[in-house]
This record gives C-alpha cells, sequence and structure tokens, in this order.
C-alpha cells in the first residue's frame, strides 16, 4: 500500500504526477490539489517544468501528448496511458470476437471477407471498450481493460454454438466514482456502438455488409443495455431509469426502422 504524499492516506492504486513525480490519492492527484512544485503558474510565457519517469516505469506504457493545458478541462486524461499489456489483452480479445464471426460465415471465406471480418471485430469492441476507459479516465478514474481468462474461454467456446457470448474482458475502474459517474462510464460504450450503427447505416462502407455490421452493433448495444448482473445496464438504470429506458427504446427502435 502506497501513501498519498499530500494528506498520508493509504491507498492500493496511486495516481504518479507526471510534474512532480510524487504519488497521490484520487482527491489529490490533479497538480492544483496537492500543491504541485513541479508546475510553475503565472504568464503564458512561463514554462512548466516536467520531471521524466523512471526508465523502469516507463517502458510498459505508451504516453498520448494531452490535448489541452493543466487547469483547463481535463480532456488530457481521456488519453492519460495506455499500457502494452493492455494493448495485449485487447489484441486478445479482438481475435477471439474474430474466430466467432469466421464461425457465422462457415470458417471457410474468402480473403477479402476475411479482412472485412477482422475489421468489424475491431470496430464493434474496441472503442467500446476504450470508451468506458477514457470516460472514467476523464472522471479522474484510473481505468484499464483487462482480460479474463474464464471469458476468453466461453467466447471462444461459443462459437461452436448457436449461441454467441461475447465476454472476453471487461475495462477495471479504480477510485471512489459516485452513481452518477459509473452511470455515464457505462452508457459511453453501448452508445459508441448506437452511434457507430447509425453512421455507417448511412454509407456503404462494407458494401452489402453494410447492413450486417450495423445490426452487430445494434445487438451490442441492446445486450449490454440489459439491466443484469455487471452488464451496463444495469449501472445505468441504478444512475438513471429515465436514461436507461430512453436508450433501451431507442436501440429497440433502430432494430424495427
Amino acid at each position: 500500500m502506497a501513501k498519498c504524499e499530500y494528506c498520508g492516506k493509504e491507498v492500493a492504486l496511486p495516481f504518479r504526477c507526471k510534474y512532480c513525480n510524487g504519488t497521490f490519492c484520487v482527491e489529490h492527484h490533479l497538480p492544483e490539489k496537492h500543491e504541485c512544485q513541479g508546475l510553475k503558474r503565472g504568464s503564458e510565457s512561463e514554462s512548466v517544468r516536467v520531471y521524466p519517469e523512471p526508465a523502469s516505469q516507463r517502458k510498459n506504457v505508451i504516453y498520448i501528448p494531452s490535448v489541452t493545458r493543466i487547469g483547463q478541462t481535463k480532456i488530457s486524461t481521456l488519453l492519460h496511458s495506455i499500457e502494452w499489456d493492455e494493448l495485449t489483452d485487447l489484441t486478445i480479445a479482438t481475435l477471439a470476437i474474430y474466430i466467432i464471426y469466421l464461425g457465422l460465415f462457415g470458417w471457410t471465406v474468402s480473403p477479402t471477407l476475411a479482412m472485412t471480418l477482422l475489421v468489424f471485430s475491431i470496430l464493434t469492441y474496441v472503442p467500446h471498450e476504450l470508451a468506458h476507459k477514457f470516460i472514467a479516465q476523464y472522471y479522474g478514474l484510473k481505468a484499464r481493460y483487462k482480460l479474463f481468462k474464464e471469458g476468453l474461454l466461453i467466447t471462444l467456446l461459443s462459437s461452436l454454438l448457436p449461441i454467441k457470448v461475447i465476454s472476453p474482458g471487461s475495462v477495471l475502474i479504480s477510485g471512489l466514482p459516485s452513481r452518477k459517474i459509473l452511470g455515464v462510464t457505462a452508457l459511453s460504450g453501448p452508445l459508441v456502438n448506437l452511434l457507430m450503427a447509425l453512421f455507417i447505416s448511412q454509407t456503404e462502407l462494407f458494401g452489402a455488409l453494410t447492413d450486417y455490421f450495423v445490426q452487430i452493433n445494434l445487438w451490442i448495444a441492446l445486450f449490454n443495455l440489459i439491466p443484469l448482473g455487471v452488464l451496463d445496464g444495469k449501472k445505468i438504470l441504478e444512475w438513471s431509469f429515465e436514461t436507461w429506458l430512453i436508450c433501451f427504446l431507442f436501440t429497440i427502435l433502430l432494430f424495427l426502422i
């Protein structure tokens, strides 16, 4: 257990400030919350001192540049960091879903169809999970995608069964999120699938398979909106019944159009 250098509270997953290299709890992880000594405030001409992290901590992380300055809207937290093992987990999960799609088309497919189904696997799953991650980060929480062996096994086995299950992993969130934050974070995943379905339905991007791609996204959104167990729908419903009902009915309506 690490201790917050500002308040002394013990935390299991501390935040590391990239300006002073200190470790802090979720309440004090922002520079302005812990009186960061590595951040000079003042005129626009003043520079910001950045203390680089040790190479041992840096080698397994991809850092994506911030898109706003400190003190403005926390958009920079959306793309704070992506770990290599997280990318590996997402890749394995995507390949498992790809196997399901291949099974739906009889396993023996043309190279063109094989590539199209691979694109389907990426677009229907990865943006959904990254939406959860980025929204959680936007609210100052730690979030990472984690592959689950049991879920991966069930996903692979379902490729041989009539009923398909896509559940190789999920985004784990640490911190103290409110019910609203959990609900908004959960909503972001199905919402991405709905928006993608609406956008692609107005194009012929995938030719004869365009409608199929749209239907897959709608099914994923509808399934995740079911308010049971660990599905997104339960968190949304616990936050706002009206929001859940509107999204659920809207998804069903899109099926009927």
